[in-house]
């Protein structure tokens, strides 16, 4: 009888966070200018390949980028002293970072491996590192983002942690339900998967099937490593852009030549065991005026030496923005 008091008092406690959780609301710049968000995600190898992704986005003007979690691996950092800091993030992405260009960080499960926490605080000595707390909101406009911890609700040990995000997340969206014409979650953990992890496990399936899907226009994840373009769930799109560094398997694919990919495996409308990442440019429809997310799948060749032989685009969709649909879900 006294496990559930503890529990919630240790979530609220964990909720003390909160007032970290809310990025300034910035202009309506993400349809005005157009700007690019490209996203990868599982990219901190370290190796030619996560360099090949690398290079590639220096080719593509991204205004940011969103890295959809397992930051770095294999066991994330210790501190921000970690020389894995370094070799698989900081010179990897140098170029980027010295354009001044932001990178929106959530956490993945290998980041928990050691102290996911340090990001905090490489995030609060590095300008352009963008990790305010574990979950956070962003309104830029009429386009609202949610960043999410979605290990917590992985690993049992984290039970404690999952009450205060869920309370949180449902107050940020009950908060911004009318001033959001296009709404977007990133998290680290699919709901669905045509990866080799498969789709989400009872606690991040009830969590993101509860409190994401069904309410929002878009969800992009990583964790599996591939690309893919999940389709539609409870109105809700699914994207999975896990191919930044390693890679691994479809479901079902025993194929283990490097040069192997396939598209439209079995549950997706797309999916590519190819390197590469995402991007995303808002756009508003002129005769609706509704906000319309335009989304596209880059695949990456790498060549070896930490250069990329080829960079083409392999599928493109468009998701029309309805805002949050509260008591949908």
């Amino acid at each position: 009888m006294r496990f559930v008091p503890l529990l919630l008092l240790l979530s609220l406690l964990s909720a003390c966070g909160d007032s970290r959780s809310w990025l300034e609301q910035h202009p309506d710049s993400l349809v005005k200018d157009g700007q690019l968000i490209c996203i990868i995600g599982d990219p901190g190898t370290g190796d030619e390949n996560q360099r090949a992704v690398a290079r590639a986005l220096q080719a593509m003007d991204c205004d940011q980028i969103r890295v959809v979690g397992d930051v770095i691996y294999p066991s994330g950092i210790t501190s921000p002293q970690d020389p894995m800091l370094q070799s698989n993030f900081m010179q990897p992405y140098a170029e980027l970072l010295g354009k001044g260009i932001p990178f929106y960080l959530v956490m993945g499960n290998h980041d928990h491996k050691q102290n996911a926490g340090a990001w905090l605080q490489v995030a609060a000595e590095n300008p352009d590192i963008v990790f305010p707390n574990w979950h956070y909101a962003e309104r830029w406009g009429d386009i609202c983002i949610f960043s999410l911890e979605t290990t917590w609700y992985n690993k049992l040990y984290f039970i404690h942690k999952r009450f205060a995000e869920t309370m949180w997340l449902r107050r940020a969206m009950e908060a911004q339900k009318d001033r959001c014409g296009f709404s977007l979650v990133l998290g680290h953990h699919p709901l669905m998967s045509s990866g080799r992890h498969g789709d989400a496990g009872y606690g991040e399936a009830l969590f993101l099937r509860d409190e994401v899907f069904g309410k929002v226009d878009l969800y992009i994840a990583g964790h599996d490593h591939y690309l893919s373009d999940e389709g539609d769930y409870k109105g809700t799109r699914q994207l999975v852009s896990g191919a930044a560094g390693k890679l691994s398997h479809l479901k079902g694919d025993e194929q283990e030549d490097e040069d192997y990919h396939i598209y439209g495996a079995e549950g997706a409308v797309f999916a590519a065991w190819e390197q590469g990442f995402v991007t995303l440019r808002f756009l508003r429809d002129k005769d609706s005026g509704n906000v319309m997310g335009d989304y596209r799948f880059y695949a990456v060749t790498p060549d070896g030496e930490g250069g990329y032989k080829e960079l083409r685009q392999v599928w493109e969709g468009q998701v029309r923005g309805r805002g949050l649909r509260l008591g949908d879900g």
